[in-house]
């Protein structure tokens, strides 16, 4: 009974280690790091293993696309009608820090968690 018990415990501490959500998932308040400041909001949530993302700012809002998230880096993009620019953060708990970036410029920033 007891090596039952045992396994089904283990059992279950994989399981949720396997399911659980990517350290991305949440809403993060950014600004941007250099001479202009802009703030925006990323958003990350994840169903069934898939992981989706917006980014809003006062300009309004967007859907980030090709969002992935592996050993705490996130990366997506996102398209607009003038460039295409992609996105790049490491996660350390509840901070991240990152850039924005396309062929013409470079934009860091840094978040903290909702």
């Amino acid at each position: 009974m007891k090596k039952t018990c045992l396994m089904l415990l283990i059992f279950c501490i994989a399981a949720s280690l396997l399911l659980a959500a990517s350290p991305a998932v949440g809403s993060w308040e950014c600004k941007s790091e250099g001479e202009r400041e802009f703030t925006f909001v990323l958003t990350f949530t994840e169903t069934d293993g898939v992981m989706t993302a917006t980014m809003a700012s006062p300009r309004g809002e967007r859907e980030l696309s090709d969002v992935q998230c592996e050993g705490g880096v996130v990366t997506a993009k996102m398209e607009t009608e003038r460039l295409s620019m992609n996105l790049r953060a490491e996660i350390d708990g509840n901070n991240l820090k990152g850039t924005v970036s396309n062929d013409r410029f470079e934009m860091p920033f840094s978040g903290t968690r909702k």
